[in-house]
């Protein structure tokens, strides 16, 4: 997700993509009431610079319109690239799915792109960028050589155009996976994995081999899951992708985990929490002492992550009836997990209200595992503490999960009746909140009852 929502050309912390690259300086083109403009100049779509999270749908599927006609194919792209955002932000993965796939065939005509031809593209090397072709045409153009000039944008023109085709084939990918369709998320990763490679973009390398391995244990083809994986946190660490090879590391434990092979899932998530601590802990020094810096968001919970994953971990283990006590007895185990889930429940209630949703989750863990010790009354306020932060937040997925919960002590009482209410009201919530096509949500609600 973060590859799709990332935008490369845009100042905004919050990565957000202005909605359409014009012809003109931002300044010529900004509107006092702050909507967008329907005029030209010099024959190009003139936009105000606005955020694509600030537009409406209907606002972007207008822009899509409006551009159809342009004589620049690659402000055509950015169009169809902001619609998808949009409905990727707002759950539509079906429209998603569609918007992207147009994207994708637009991009892939080469009719769209006159003055691309095959010599051209023999000359990119690995690696080029289209920043390094902006500085390589600037300083031809300083030089007075105009042959020069045009030759680097043409090859500008081949790269951003093969770039379009890996976003797009991301995008598409992605959104076929929200909507359980394998086999063309396959595909399309796939096609976003041969332009990394062809373009030698090892970071894109990295992140799309992740995708696939995700795609892959999804399929339950755990080996390929495996290989796809493992190149991937090679890749990253490759480049230094420090998120990436997170995501590596903890997509690998939790296959193993799958798999019940816990002695490898137990390494892969221990390597996650101490990746993520020690990378707090080195910008904290960069930082320097007397630095009055809060701690990087992401890094925080990508520790939080660490520790609920290694958690769920140790509670897997101890719910497995197969598994024998070896050097350690189960309930060493389900105390494990209800420390760590503590620890993230404590990082997550630093971070502050943005990560409450999260927060309600690592409460709930906590709750289940008190009542795994036989503590039912702290379970059970756990669980209500819970259920009225989720309530209060009005979040629907959330509260569904804390009525289960709920259920669960209810079940562990032997009270059937009102265990049933409960698993009723998780199921009724879970139908009304799924976004996924699959209704995954409600299929776990109804195995509850």
């Amino acid at each position: 997700q973060r590859s799709i929502f990332a935008s490369e050309d845009s100042d905004n912390p919050d990565g957000g993509a202005c909605v359409l690259e014009a012809g003109v300086d931002w300044s010529e083109s900004e509107s006092d009431d702050g909507s967008l403009s329907d005029g030209t100049e010099d024959g190009k779509w003139v936009y105000w610079k606005k955020p694509y999270y600030e537009c409406t749908t209907e606002e972007l599927q207008q822009v899509v319109k409006d551009v159809a006609g342009s004589s620049d194919p690659f402000q055509i792209a950015k169009a169809h690239d902001l619609l998808t955002k949009k409905y990727f932000t707002s759950g539509q993965y079906r429209k998603a799915k569609k918007q992207a796939e147009l994207w994708l065939a637009f991009v892939s005509d080469v009719r769209h792109f006159p003055g691309q031809d095959d010599e051209d593209a023999q000359h990119l090397k690995a690696g080029d960028s289209l920043e390094r072709f902006d500085e390589l045409i600037q300083a031809a153009e300083e030089e007075g050589d105009g042959p020069a000039v045009e030759r680097l944008a043409r090859m500008k023109e081949v790269l951003h155009r093969q770039v379009e085709i890996g976003r797009a084939s991301n995008n598409a990918a992605h959104a076929c996976d929200q909507c359980n369709e394998y086999r063309l998320a396959l595909k399309y990763y796939n096609t976003d994995l041969e332009v990394a490679r062809h373009l030698g973009n090892v970071t894109g390398e990295a992140s799309t081999l992740c995708a696939l391995g995700l795609l892959y244990r999804r399929g339950h083809k755990h080996q390929e899951a495996f290989v796809a994986l493992r190149e991937g946190a090679e890749k990253a660490e490759a480049c230094d992708d420090m998120l990436c090879l997170w995501d590596a590391r903890f997509l690998l434990g939790e296959t193993y985990e799958e798999l019940k092979e816990y002695a490898k899932a137990q390494e892969y998530k221990e390597k996650c929490v101490a990746l993520a601590t020690s990378e707090i802990k080195r910008l904290k020094e960069e930082q320097g002492e007397g630095e009055d810096e809060e701690d990087d968001p992401e890094l925080m919970e990508l520790l939080a992550s660490s520790l609920m994953g290694l958690g769920k971990l140790f509670e897997a283990m101890f719910r497995d009836e197969d598994l024998g006590e070896q050097d350690f007895t189960k309930f060493d185990l389900i105390e494990k997990a209800l420390l760590l889930y503590k620890q993230a429940l404590q990082v997550y209630t630093d971070m502050g209200e943005e990560y409450r949703q999260l927060a309600i989750i690592a409460m709930g863990n906590i709750g289940s595992a008190n009542l795994e010790l036989g503590h039912r009354d702290l379970a059970m306020e756990n669980h209500q503490t819970a259920l009225q932060s989720a309530i209060a937040e009005g979040e629907l997925e959330n509260t569904a999960f804390c009525y289960s919960n709920i259920g669960e002590v209810y079940l562990h009482d032997g009270d059937y009746m009102l265990a049933t209410q409960y698993f009723l009201r998780d199921l009724e919530l879970s139908r009304a909140s799924t976004e996924r096509e699959s209704g995954e949500e409600h299929v776990m609600a109804s195995a509850n009852l």
